[in-house]
């Protein structure tokens, strides 16, 4: 993945493939962590050009840890995985960061997600699960930040009638409690999104998100100049003493995302895709954004997972 710093590695782990007790399975490296569905899923497997907006604020493009991580097939009569994850706090989004207390083993990252898979028919799949982590966040000594999310995603595809139409529904919630200097943070969001694929080449899409970033510190308890302050780094307009600036653990207000789309799919190895997002926002003007997206596959590429 190239970033305004240089390039950077996305992932890059190995996987047991040898059986091991409890119908488990091990992943080393830097990987994508387990939480929800979104973070999962690289942003060529993703339905639109833009993160959901809840993503975005809590866990950033990815979060994706240095961390090993254990995952169990549950003894279930329908498909049930427990993913355990420990590794270092040091991810892209601001809401985990390296604590001072390095030795600390409570002051990495750990991630909990238990996902579960219903066949209901030969068409209609469903996919739900929940997740949960928590680490430092680097604001000060001891404070960490949690993140709770739950998420849905549900698969129709008649294959007897119409194997080429395809209609999918993903939708996920997230819940953030952080420490900072002022207090605690607690806010939230959500999505949801539908996508139809219409035929074998053209698909259309519609996506609703949410965030709540408000603050539940009484701004009364300070005096005008640590309001100000306060207000600076929710913003991101100046930066602490971790570097968090734009990536800080913002306390903006509410905010809400549309976002319309259509794709094109040449061959099979590439889509081409128009999309339209409005964007309204507590503290800033209304923002209207059109992008084009094109994307071609080269070379051996694994199968997505459902």
């Amino acid at each position: 993945v190239y970033k305004r710093q240089g390039i950077e590695i996305e992932e890059a782990y190995g996987t047991t493939i040898f059986d091991l007790p409890l119908n488990s399975q091990i992943r080393a490296g830097k990987m994508r962590a387990k939480f929800g569905r979104i973070n999962t899923q690289h942003r060529h497997s993703q339905n639109f050009a833009t993160l959901p907006i809840v993503a975005g604020r809590f866990i950033g493009e990815h979060l994706n840890p240095v961390a090993v991580e254990t995952n169990f097939l549950l003894p279930m009569p329908w498909f049930s995985e427990l993913s355990v994850l420990a590794g270092t706090p040091e991810v892209e989004t601001a809401n985990f960061d390296r604590d001072p207390d390095t030795n600390n083993l409570s002051r990495m990252l750990y991630n909990i997600r238990l996902a579960n898979f219903i066949e209901v028919s030969e068409s209609l799949g469903v996919l739900f699960g929940g997740s949960y982590a928590t680490g430092s966040n680097g604001v000060e000594e001891g404070s960490r930040s949690h993140l709770i999310g739950a998420d849905l995603y549900v698969k129709f595809r008649p294959l007897k009638d119409n194997p080429f139409q395809e209609l999918r529904w993903q939708t996920e919630f997230m819940y953030r409690i952080a420490d900072v200097e002022e207090g605690e943070i607690n806010d939230y969001g959500f999505y949801s999104e539908v996508v139809y694929k219409l035929s074998k080449r053209w698909g259309i899409g519609a996506r609703y998100g949410w965030v709540d970033t408000d603050d539940i510190i009484e701004m009364e308890e300070h005096d005008d100049e640590d309001a100000k302050s306060l207000m600076q780094f929710a913003s991101g307009e100046e930066e602490d003493e971790h570097g968090h600036g734009e990536d800080s653990l913002g306390l903006l207000g509410e905010e809400y995302r549309i976002s319309a789309m259509l794709t094109f799919a040449p061959t099979e190895f590439s889509i081409i895709r128009l999309q339209y997002d409005y964007l309204d926002q507590d503290f800033a003007s209304d923002q209207h954004a059109l992008f084009l997206q094109f994307q071609y596959a080269i070379g051996k590429h694994g199968a997505h997972q459902f």
